[in-house]
């Protein structure tokens, strides 16, 4: 029994890495690999399904975070038992929601014509829990796997963590038919889901309009780390670094920069807001780019705009700060922060405040500043014409993360049926058409630019219109449902 939930957990987060390498082939797995779990589990009782749910969670989230130890050693200077501490405390913040999922499935009955509708929507739901409430990350989510597989625009209906919930729908068929469940009803089931995943395809796949629109924007990957690490640059450095790159801008719509650009306040580094203005005036060409001011003792990451003769603005502030690494518990004791090092920071990251910035004339991007394009329905702007995503991911660019942050930011450009220009420090830069498929890319540790003609979407998916609200609505009426049947 434990071999079958190790084995069907292991397998589970291996093909979420397994995703960010597309040659592996390994993505038509995940429509078995809930299968021992559920096998196992299904008709166990509730009690003992909390346990079955909480073992396989513990096989499932482990892998996952299997490289945080030798990065927070390396790069934020952590101790041994700090980097351990942190590597199972960001694993185990992902079980207790699949304690509750093995309960749920512990108490149907394998070879009930529910049982695929219940696994579908309580899997969703345990991925959403991760997205809404605790960790409020949503790494390894199983619809990821499917980012070049032709189920992938499902996502533009259903957003990632509802092809997760397709994926798990299949897999209770699979053990319901090993399980010699009715094959009449199973047909009938099976049926009913390719219909509605083959008319979404088919809606998916119909010409549409060309864009009116275009920009053409230089995205700059300076392949320096943008961070406080011993043998970095300091911020005149890095500065120095994009300004020589971005010489090669000029006749471009717009320029743009990654996360953490400038490492130091402009507020109290006015040489480099001049030498900023001095290159955007001399281009002629507006300049966005990653930033951060210090106000009341703590932090804000924002995104900074400049244009020839305007003097720079923020126009974006991070809005959902990541827990640990920027959103410190007040109670965490002084020991544990010791322990970890520069992982949990001096000065506390706020989240963002709001700003009326006005980008229209640049296709209105919708904006996020690193971990916040891996959050599924994030703010969603159905007006804007492309998706921009600013990105630090220096600290761990020799591990699978990095490949799978981009992974998981694809999906936005499903999601939002619009294109995707990610501009990360030292990798990966890149663009992503509105199916979430790679047009271009600047590799880790590649110094260089990206020249791009992006369309303006005019599009707005229907996840942009509803997000996640009919799987909510339809747990409600299962959940309804259950009780109508028990009173009868």
């Amino acid at each position: 029994m434990t071999l079958a939930l190790g084995l069907s957990g292991c397998l589970a987060s291996g093909l979420w890495f397994s995703a960010s390498f597309p040659p592996l082939g390994l993505a038509p797995l995940a429509w078995i690999a809930l299968v021992p779990f559920l096998l196992v589990t299904a008709g166990a009782g509730g009690v003992r399904g909390l346990w079955l749910g909480g073992t396989f969670g513990v096989f499932a989230a482990l892998p996952q975070g299997a490289w945080l130890p030798g990065v927070a050693r390396e790069a934020f200077g952590a101790t041994g038992l700090g980097g351990i501490g942190l590597w199972l405390a960001a694993s185990l913040a992902f079980v207790p929601a699949f304690v509750v999922l093995g309960g749920v499935i512990g108490t149907q009955r394998l070879r009930r014509a529910r049982f695929p509708f219940v696994v579908a929507l309580a899997w969703g739901l345990v991925e959403l829990s991760h997205l809404e409430l605790f960790p409020r990350i949503p790494w390894g989510a199983l619809g990821a796997t499917q980012i070049d597989t032709p189920v992938a625009p499902v996502g533009a209906w259903i957003g990632v963590h509802g092809v997760s919930g397709l994926i798990a729908f299949a897999n209770a068929l699979v053990a319901q038919t090993i399980a010699r469940a009715r094959m009449r009803r199973l047909g009938l089931t099976a049926a009913a889901g390719l219909a509605g995943v083959g008319l979404v395809l088919f809606v998916e796949a119909r010409p549409r309009e060309a864009p009116e629109r275009s920009l053409r924007v230089v995205a700059v990957q300076p392949a320096v780390p943008m961070q406080t690490a011993r043998g970095t640059p300091d911020a005149g450095g890095r500065l120095a670094v994009l300004l020589d790159q971005t010489r090669r801008a000029a006749g471009a719509d717009l320029v743009v920069w990654p996360e953490s650009s400038i490492d130091a306040s402009l507020s109290g580094r006015p040489d480099l807001s001049r030498r900023i203005q001095a290159r955007v005036d001399e281009l002629g060409v507006p300049l966005l780019f990653g930033g951060f001011e210090i106000a009341d003792g703590r932090r804000r990451n924002q995104a900074v705009f400049v244009a020839p003769g305007v003097a720079p603005r923020v126009v974006y502030e991070k809005r959902r700060p990541l827990i640990l690494a920027e959103a410190v518990p007040g109670w965490l004791p002084a020991w544990m922060r010791r322990a970890l090092g520069r992982l949990v920071p001096p000065l506390r990251l706020l989240p963002g405040r709001e700003h009326d910035a006005d980008l229209k004339q640049f296709g209105a991007p919708e904006l996020s500043i690193c971990y916040e394009a891996i959050l599924s329905d994030f703010a969603r702007d159905p007006e804007a014409g492309f998706l921009l995503n600013l990105v630090n991911d220096g600290w761990y660019d020799r591990t699978p993360a990095a490949r799978t942050h981009l992974l998981l930011a694809r999906w936005r450009a499903i999601e939002a049926g619009a294109p995707l220009l990610r501009v990360a420090s030292t990798g990966i830069t890149a663009r992503v058409d509105l199916r979430g498929r790679l047009v271009r890319t600047l590799a880790v540790g590649e110094a260089g630019v990206l020249v791009e003609t992006l369309p303006l979407s005019t599009r707005v998916t229907p996840f942009e219109r509803l997000g996640y609200a009919p799987v909510y609505l339809a747990a409600l009426v299962l959940v309804a449902s259950f009780g109508f049947v028990s009173h009868r």
